[in-house]
Protein backbone atom coordinates (compact mmCIF):
# COMPACT_ATOMS: atom_id res chain seq x y z
CA UNK A 1 0.00 0.00 0.00
CA UNK A 2 1.24 3.68 -1.18
CA UNK A 3 0.00 6.78 0.43
CA UNK A 4 0.79 10.22 -0.43
CA UNK A 5 0.69 13.54 1.82
CA UNK A 6 0.67 16.13 -0.66
CA UNK A 7 0.95 20.10 1.48
CA UNK A 8 0.88 22.88 -1.41
CA UNK A 9 -0.08 25.98 -1.82
CA UNK A 10 -2.52 27.17 -4.49
CA UNK A 11 -2.40 30.69 -6.86
CA UNK A 12 -5.54 30.81 -8.95
CA UNK A 13 -6.04 33.13 -11.66
CA UNK A 14 -9.63 33.88 -13.08
CA UNK A 15 -9.14 34.29 -17.13
CA UNK A 16 -12.58 33.79 -18.20
CA UNK A 17 -15.74 33.15 -16.48
CA UNK A 18 -15.57 29.70 -16.66
CA UNK A 19 -11.64 29.03 -16.96
CA UNK A 20 -8.91 29.53 -14.53
CA UNK A 21 -5.22 28.82 -13.86
CA UNK A 22 -4.56 26.82 -10.92
CA UNK A 23 -0.29 27.26 -9.66
CA UNK A 24 1.05 24.04 -7.34
CA UNK A 25 4.11 24.23 -5.27
CA UNK A 26 4.48 21.94 -2.24
CA UNK A 27 6.18 18.78 -1.03
CA UNK A 28 5.13 15.29 -1.11
CA UNK A 29 6.17 12.47 1.57
CA UNK A 30 5.03 9.11 0.22
CA UNK A 31 5.20 5.74 2.05
CA UNK A 32 4.41 2.22 1.32
CA UNK A 33 5.78 -0.44 3.88
CA UNK A 34 6.86 2.01 6.82
CA UNK A 35 8.06 -1.18 8.93
CA UNK A 36 11.19 -1.94 6.33
CA UNK A 37 11.83 2.53 5.59
CA UNK A 38 9.75 2.54 2.03
CA UNK A 39 9.77 6.45 2.59
CA UNK A 40 9.82 9.20 -0.04
CA UNK A 41 9.89 12.85 0.07
CA UNK A 42 10.47 15.98 -2.04
CA UNK A 43 9.12 18.89 -4.16
CA UNK A 44 5.97 18.72 -5.86
CA UNK A 45 5.12 21.64 -8.78
CA UNK A 46 1.87 21.83 -10.99
CA UNK A 47 0.02 23.77 -13.30
CA UNK A 48 -3.60 23.39 -14.24
CA UNK A 49 -6.52 25.12 -16.63
CA UNK A 50 -9.47 24.49 -14.53
CA UNK A 51 -13.20 24.66 -16.44
CA UNK A 52 -16.14 25.46 -14.64
CA UNK A 53 -18.76 24.46 -17.45
CA UNK A 54 -21.49 25.74 -15.49
CA UNK A 55 -19.57 28.46 -13.63
CA UNK A 56 -20.32 28.98 -9.83
CA UNK A 57 -23.76 28.44 -8.61
CA UNK A 58 -25.34 30.79 -6.23
CA UNK A 59 -24.12 29.84 -3.23
CA UNK A 60 -20.27 29.65 -4.18
CA UNK A 61 -19.65 26.19 -5.21
CA UNK A 62 -19.03 24.19 -8.44
CA UNK A 63 -17.95 21.62 -10.47
CA UNK A 64 -14.72 21.54 -12.96
CA UNK A 65 -12.67 19.67 -15.13
CA UNK A 66 -9.00 20.20 -14.74
CA UNK A 67 -6.14 19.08 -16.85
CA UNK A 68 -2.01 20.45 -16.53
CA UNK A 69 1.31 19.42 -15.74
CA UNK A 70 2.65 17.72 -12.69
CA UNK A 71 6.22 17.24 -11.73
CA UNK A 72 7.83 16.35 -8.21
CA UNK A 73 11.09 15.04 -7.52
CA UNK A 74 12.72 13.96 -4.27
CA UNK A 75 14.68 11.59 -2.49
CA UNK A 76 13.41 7.66 -1.91
CA UNK A 77 14.93 6.79 1.19
CA UNK A 78 14.20 2.70 0.97
CA UNK A 79 17.37 0.74 2.51
CA UNK A 80 17.28 -1.59 -0.08
CA UNK A 81 17.31 1.15 -2.63
CA UNK A 82 17.91 4.44 -2.08
CA UNK A 83 17.84 6.51 -5.09
CA UNK A 84 16.50 10.13 -6.44
CA UNK A 85 13.84 10.26 -8.62
CA UNK A 86 11.51 12.38 -10.82
CA UNK A 87 8.42 12.23 -11.88
CA UNK A 88 6.36 14.59 -14.92
CA UNK A 89 3.33 13.55 -16.01
CA UNK A 90 0.53 15.39 -17.51
CA UNK A 91 -2.67 14.99 -15.57
CA UNK A 92 -6.63 14.88 -16.03
CA UNK A 93 -9.36 15.37 -13.39
CA UNK A 94 -12.39 15.76 -11.86
CA UNK A 95 -12.83 18.14 -8.92
CA UNK A 96 -15.73 20.15 -6.88
CA UNK A 97 -15.79 22.93 -4.34
CA UNK A 98 -17.90 24.93 -1.98
CA UNK A 99 -17.66 27.79 -0.45
CA UNK A 100 -17.69 28.19 3.61
CA UNK A 101 -16.96 31.65 4.41
CA UNK A 102 -14.20 33.27 3.52
CA UNK A 103 -12.39 29.65 3.09
CA UNK A 104 -12.97 27.08 0.18
CA UNK A 105 -13.02 23.50 0.78
CA UNK A 106 -11.87 21.70 -2.88
CA UNK A 107 -11.55 18.02 -3.74
CA UNK A 108 -10.18 16.90 -6.66
CA UNK A 109 -9.11 13.61 -8.81
CA UNK A 110 -6.66 13.09 -11.60
CA UNK A 111 -4.77 10.31 -13.11
CA UNK A 112 -1.68 10.81 -15.29
CA UNK A 113 -1.95 10.54 -19.30
CA UNK A 114 1.39 8.82 -19.58
CA UNK A 115 -0.05 5.45 -18.65
CA UNK A 116 2.34 5.22 -15.81
CA UNK A 117 -1.08 4.54 -13.54
CA UNK A 118 -0.08 6.98 -11.03
CA UNK A 119 -2.74 9.67 -9.58
CA UNK A 120 -3.59 12.06 -7.67
CA UNK A 121 -6.26 12.82 -5.22
CA UNK A 122 -6.15 15.97 -3.44
CA UNK A 123 -8.31 17.76 -0.35
CA UNK A 124 -7.61 21.50 -0.52
CA UNK A 125 -8.45 24.31 2.28
CA UNK A 126 -7.88 28.08 0.60
CA UNK A 127 -9.06 31.33 1.69
CA UNK A 128 -9.66 34.33 -0.16
CA UNK A 129 -7.50 37.11 0.21
CA UNK A 130 -10.39 39.81 -0.69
Amino acid sequence: MRSTVLPQVRVSVPLLETLSLDLDVGSSLTWGNRSVGQVAEGLTAGAQLRWARHGRKPDGSSRYWLIGPQFASGRDRSPAAPRNYAIRSLQLGYGVDAAMGRFRIVSEVSVSLAGDGEGFARIVISRSLR
